[in-house]
């Protein structure tokens, strides 16, 4: 598991990579509170994930959420891999990660205001 935290054409890059699980989950959450407090926009990428749980997936919908209160957005970068796709459908959480024009632009919106 690779958690990093990196800033990147003005915005906050968070990218994870391996089996990103509960154990991780400490981790993660520290990483995305300092990207919501950065006041920029945040860009996460799953690509090199290999394993995801749903308090990783939950983490992320509540950080967009309070990222979205704070006026900021944001993202996942396409591609997603198919074990975080399959992990967001079967924790019913599609509805709060899809948003076809963003899709269509090549990265997914996670939608927080809901």
């Amino acid at each position: 598991m690779t958690i990093l935290l990196e800033k990147s054409g003005g915005k906050s890059v968070i990218r994870l990579a391996g089996a990103v699980t509960i154990a991780s989950a400490a981790e993660l959450k520290t990483a995305l509170l300092e990207a919501v407090a950065s006041n920029v926009d945040i860009l996460i990428s799953l690509e090199e994930v290999t394993e995801v749980d749903v308090s990783i997936l939950q983490l992320i919908v509540a950080s967009a959420r309070d990222a979205n209160l704070s006026g900021q957005e944001l993202t996942s970068a396409a591609p997603t891999p198919p074990v975080v796709s399959q992990a967001v459908q079967s924790a019913g959480l599609a509805p709060f990660w899809i948003s076809a024009a963003a899709e269509a632009a090549a990265q997914v919106v996670l939608i927080g205001g809901v």
